[in-house]
C-alpha cells in the first residue's frame, strides 16, 4: 500500500479520535437535525409517523381502542399499525407534549443512525474507538444522502431503532450468548424485522435464531397478558388488513410491493391481487 496513503489515513484517524473532534462530531450530528425540528417560522414541521404514534397512544391511554384511531378519520386512513408490544415500547412518547416528543424522536433517529454506522464499522473490523469516532460524521452524510434514512427522519419513524437493534446482534461476537435478543425485540415491535432471523439461519447460528424467536414470542405473550383485547384485535384482525398501512404505490414506499404497484397503476386487476401479497 502507498506510504503516503497510509500516513494520510493514520492522520485522519488520529484527528477524528481526538476528544475535541469527537465532541464536535456528536454536537454537529444533533445540530444537523435542526431543520427537521424547526421551520422558518420556528415551528415544528409535519412528521407524520410520530404524529400517528403520539395521538394513537394517547387515545388508547384515554380508554379507547388502540386500533380505532385514524389520522384521517373521515376516510379511515392511517391508524396505528404495530402490535401492542410496539405500542408499549413507544409509550414514553406520551410522557411529553407532542412537539417535544417529535423533536426527541428526531434526535433519537440521528443518534440511532450513528450507532448503526458504528456497529457496521465494528463488524468490518474497526476498533470500537475508531467506529464511534467516525460514526457521527458518517451519520450526517448517511442521513443526507441515503433515502431510507432521509425518509425515516422526515416521517420520524422507528425504522432506525429497528435497524440498530438488529445490528447489535449482527455485529455481536459469536461468543455472546445474548445474541438474538435485540432482534427479537425489534420483531415484536414492528414484525418486519423478523426477516433478520434469516441472517442467523444462513450463518448457521442456530442458537441465535432460537433466541430471537423465543424473545419475540415471550414479549408478545407478555403484551397479550397485559393487553389481551388489543392483542387479539391486532393478530386476528388489524394485522390482516393491507389497507391499514396505506396505499402501496406511494413513492415513499420503497419495496418490491411499492415498485409493482407503481408500475401497474393502470391495471386494477393487478393492484387488487397485489393487495393480498402481504409478504411483499
Amino acid at each position: 500500500m502507498n506510504r503516503s496513503f497510509v500516513d494520510l489515513r493514520a492522520s485522519i484517524y488520529a484527528t477524528v479520535r481526538a476528544p475535541i473532534a469527537q465532541i464536535l462530531g456528536w454536537l454537529c450530528l444533533l445540530g444537523a437535525t435542526y431543520p427537521q425540528m424547526y421551520d422558518k417560522d420556528y415551528k415544528l414541521p409535519q412528521h407524520f409517523d410520530v404524529y400517528v404514534y403520539w395521538y394513537a397512544l394517547n387515545n388508547w391511554f384515554s380508554g379507547n381502542s388502540l386500533y380505532d384511531w385514524y389520522a384521517l378519520p373521515d376516510y379511515k386512513m392511517y391508524p396505528f399499525t404495530y402490535p401492542p408490544f410496539g405500542a408499549w415500547a413507544l409509550s414514553p412518547l406520551t410522557w411529553f407534549d407532542y412537539e417535544t416528543a417529535a423533536r426527541l424522536m428526531i434526535m433519537a433517529i440521528a443518534l440511532q443512525t450513528a450507532v448503526i454506522v458504528a456497529l457496521v464499522g465494528r463488524s468490518l473490523g474497526w476498533s470500537w474507538g475508531s467506529a464511534f469516532a467516525i460514526a457521527p460524521w458518517a451519520a450526517i452524510l448517511v442521513q443526507q444522502c441515503l433515502e431510507p434514512f432521509t425518509q425515516s427522519v422526515g416521517f420520524a419513524q422507528v425504522n432506525t431503532a429497528m435497524m440498530a437493534l438488529v445490528m447489535i446482534d449482527v455485529a455481536a461476537p459469536p461468543s455472546w450468548k445474548g445474541r438474538g435478543v435485540a432482534s427479537g425485540l425489534a420483531a415484536a415491535i414492528k414484525l418486519t424485522p423478523a426477516i433478520a432471523v434469516l441472517i442467523f439461519l444462513l450463518r448457521r447460528q442456530w442458537r441465535s435464531a432460537i433466541t430471537m424467536v423465543a424473545t419475540s414470542l415471550a414479549v408478545t405473550l407478555l403484551s397479550w397478558v397485559i393487553s389481551p383485547g388489543e392483542s387479539a384485535r391486532f393478530f386476528f384482525d388489524a394485522m390482516w388488513d393491507p389497507q391499514r398501512a396505506g396505499d402501496a404505490y406511494y413513492t415513499s414506499n420503497q419495496n418490491l410491493k411499492g415498485f409493482v404497484a407503481r408500475a401497474c397503476q393502470k391495471t386494477p386487476g393487478v393492484l387488487l391481487g397485489l393487495s393480498r401479497w402481504r409478504w411483499l
